[in-house]
């Protein structure tokens, strides 16, 4: 089942270009992994041969892109699906979709099931997109590099009301799908555990949508601890990796800052402290991303992770970075902040004024329990307040996350 007919192949590349340079690299897989797999070779074919048949024939097939307006306008129940988005959404959560343009891209077989992929544009440039009986998203901005969903081994099959499949504790990945910015990604690849990987073909979606999806049902050798799915890799056109979407399984665990092109970064403030010091950077990504840091004591602290264009940086959010003798509070504010308010359990405040970053330490005197930083407020230019506060006297503060330094021996995962 591994060989390809030879007929089969013409009339198959003749709908579907056969994009060369994202083809499944098996030969390659194998010899990374500690052991030969022939049946995920037989898995990868079948599946690209499945992809080919079912979806090419939508579409009057350009070469290469898939025409996203030649394509088969979506039911009125689906729109609606799309139209609700929407309703209700939180301020900065509304994705914007164009509701009525909402497409049929295509029929792909994955969990032994046919799912059908709709997707319709946002007004900012993006995109949305459902998977029948299997769950969907948004990408607002139409700038994330590379993102994943999928479904974990249940240990007794259950689902919601929208038929998707829940995660159980098991944690074995069973099918993934995905999406890749078409700007900045040529392949992709899924990662696992011993070190060998797959590479689904990306079926490609022309403007608006401008984007690749895959479908990969993970081969039975890989649903097992030691061999699952760990990530879902973007490379461009020369290999390299441009970003890399975790899927939360076993020990593998995203490096926030591992996208920021650290020679082109750009120091934004810095601070004397009493041990030294503090400095804050920027830094772009492959993918026309930011990430903003601190520098301190010779660490290196995520302000915030690596994030698209668009997103990541409106959250109001001031992150606190314990360490061992000294507290600091470092971040990247919305435009409209003018002005920071920090509220302590003693009665104290202060208000600052940044110019777009923050870079502060936390007085002495308000390290100690009792007298520790309780809230911190952001306001506009005219004193209103851009959010609710951000209390830090809330159950389920850490060591890592509450305003007093860590205790002896304490160890937090993306900072001391």
């Amino acid at each position: 089942m591994t060989d390809r007919d030879p007929a089969l192949a013409g009339a198959l590349d003749a709908l579907l270009p056969s994009f060369e340079d994202a083809a499944p690299d098996w030969q390659d897989a194998l010899r990374r992994g500690r052991r030969p797999r022939a049946h995920l070779l037989a898995a990868a074919v079948v599946g690209a041969v499945v992809v080919a048949v079912v979806v090419a024939p939508a579409f009057g097939i350009g070469r290469g892109v898939l025409p996203f307006f030649g394509a088969e306008k979506a039911p009125r129940p689906i729109v609606l699906d799309f139209a609700s988005l929407s309703t209700g959404a939180p301020p900065g959560m509304d994705p914007g979709v164009i509701a009525s343009e909402t497409r049929k891209v295509g029929v792909w077989r994955f969990g032994g099931k046919r799912h059908t992929l709709f997707v319709a544009p946002t007004r900012a440039g993006g995109f949305c997109f459902e998977w029948t009986q299997a769950g969907g998203g948004c990408d607002r901005e139409g700038t994330v590099p590379v993102s994943q969903i999928g479904a974990m081994a249940p240990t007794q099959p259950q689902s919601s009301a929208a038929g998707v499949l829940r995660a159980h504790e098991d944690g074995v990945p069973i099918w993934i799908t995905g999406h890749a910015n078409r700007k900045y990604v040529a392949a992709v690849e899924i990662r696992f555990e011993d070190g060998t990987f797959a590479r689904p073909r990306l079926t490609w979606v022309s403007p608006p949508i401008d984007a690749g999806f895959f479908v990969l049902d993970i081969p039975a050798d890989h649903r097992i601890v030691g061999h699952r799915a760990v990530s879902v890799v973007g490379l461009d056109r020369e290999g390299h990796r441009v970003a890399e979407d975790f899927l939360g399984i076993g020990t593998a665990r995203p490096d926030p800052l591992a996208d920021a092109i650290v020679s082109e970064q750009e120091q934004r403030l810095e601070l004397h402290t009493a041990h030294g010091p503090a400095r804050l950077f920027t830094a772009p990504t492959r993918y026309d991303g930011r990430c903003v840091y601190a520098t301190f004591e010779g660490k290196r602290l995520p302000v915030y992770p690596c994030s698209p264009h668009g997103y990541g940086f409106d959250n109001l959010g001031v992150p606190i970075f314990p360490a061992p003798d000294d507290v600091l509070l470092a971040a990247a504010l919305p435009r409209s902040a003018a002005a920071v308010e920090l509220r302590f359990a003693d009665g104290d405040s202060v208000v600052l004024h940044p110019h777009g970053f923050l870079l502060y330490e936390i007085p002495t005197r308000h390290q100690v329990t009792g007298a520790e930083l309780s809230t911190i407020v952001l306001r506009d230019g005219g004193g209103k307040q851009l959010a609710p506060p951000q209390s830090l006297d809330v159950p389920g503060l850490t060591a890592c996350t509450q305003p007093l330094p860590l205790p002896p021996g304490t160890h937090c995962p993306d900072g001391f």
